[in-house]
């Protein structure tokens, strides 16, 4: 019986009153929902199971951040509410019960043929590193290594498939934005585990900038080597990164922050997944240069991040003013803790992560789903 609430969130409704509610209670709040990007995603997958994706209820593909398919196994889609399967008929169902969809071995082939192009030759570089990106949405897959002198060489055997829906979802990247008003530009560094947001606030980032919403126009360098801030599409970006930004696409980060600082002048660089000794000596140049950088890493807490060896030489070099640190239990997008970098250095990073002595007014932000009967919510919630 518990799975019949949840089930009544994916009620088909009018996607006029939908979008009256949204106005109503967002209060002014401009959220960007794109409602082609679940089929975009779905075009890369087999045609078997791209027409059962075809039954499946708006509500479902509206809210639908990953689709999962494993070999044998019921094929899931993760949304912003819970897990959900496919079934055989089209539709879904909160439990694993009979009548499930099952994915084939051939399933899991072909998807894998179509997503590369029926040219698999053509990524062995993306294959060897487990994932690739189409049309601004982020593919991973598992399978048996091939290794040769301690180096994986191809995946053979492909068991597993991650498609992560990349949306662009206005208004996340508030608490930033807030943030450079009232102190003005400076270096951002957002943790969070995977799936709480990141690349989706930078996004959002870019385009608050890009368009002014501090008083004037940003120039911004994206170095973005995967394609998935920009969402590249291949006849040119599908996501709105305002008017005064600049796309360096598929650059390695080093390369492409060097390039950017050479040749566009930018005020800041945003890039994403910062880790390695390479991508913290780009860090470095761009801040020797002037510019500031705004990235993201892979950091569940900041005790994760302090255990990380490239912290202590970030924190050294200055690079980032602020830190912020996602809830990985919680809305997507939600900062969970804020701290200076004056709090890490001295070693006080054991506290809550708001510093009142910085007197910002700081707005958590976030963006959750919540569901009635016959309608869905975007709210923004802030504190």
């Amino acid at each position: 019986m518990h799975c019949i609430p949840f089930l009544l969130r994916f009620c088909r409704v009018d996607l006029h009153i939908v979008f009256l509610d949204l106005q109503k209670l967002t209060k002014g709040v401009t959220v960007h929902m794109e409602y082609d990007v679940f089929e975009q995603a779905v075009d890369v997958l087999c045609d078997n199971i791209k027409g059962r994706m075809s039954e499946i209820t708006e509500q479902v593909k509206h809210t639908a951040i990953e689709i999962r398919m494993r070999t044998g196994l019921p094929l899931m889609i993760n949304t912003l509410n819970e897990p959900v399967f496919l079934l055989k008929n089209g539709g879904v169902t909160c439990n694993n019960r009979p009548g499930v969809y099952l994915v084939s071995a051939e399933d899991i082939e072909q998807s894998f043929r179509k997503i590369c192009g029926y040219s698999v030759h053509s990524y062995q570089n993306e294959i060897r590193n487990g994932y690739l990106t189409v049309k601004g949405n982020r593919i991973g897959f598992c399978g048996t290594a091939v290794v040769e002198n301690g180096s994986i060489t191809t995946l053979r055997k492909i068991t597993s498939l991650n498609i992560r829906i990349a949306r662009q979802i206005n208004s996340t990247a508030d608490p930033i934005v807030s943030l450079f008003r009232q102190k003005g530009l400076c270096g951002v560094l957002i943790l969070g585990a995977p799936a709480t947001g990141k690349t989706t606030m930078l996004k959002d980032l870019v385009r608050q900038l890009a368009n002014g919403s501090t008083g004037r126009f940003v120039q911004i360098s994206v170095v973005d080597e995967r394609g998935e801030i920009a969402g590249e599409r291949g006849d040119g970006f599908g996501n709105d990164l305002g008017v005064s930004s600049d796309v360096l696409s598929g650059y390695p980060k080093g390369k492409g922050m060097e390039t950017a600082i050479r040749t566009m002048a930018p005020e800041m660089i945003v890039c994403d997944e910062i880790g390695n000794r390479e991508d913290v000596a780009a860090v470095l140049e761009a801040v020797n240069s002037g510019v500031k950088v705004v990235a993201t890493m892979h950091a569940g807490s900041i005790k994760e991040f302090m255990r990380k060896p490239v912290a202590k030489q970030l924190l050294d070099i200055g690079a980032f003013t602020y830190v912020l640190v996602l809830d990985n239990s919680g809305p997507k997008c939600l900062v969970k803790q804020l701290f200076h970098l004056d709090q890490l250095k001295r070693g006080e990073w054991e506290e809550s992560g708001y510093d009142q002595d910085i007197g910002i007014d700081f707005c958590r932000g976030g963006v959750r789903l919540s569901g009635t009967p016959n309608v869905l919510e975007f709210i923004k919630k802030s504190e």
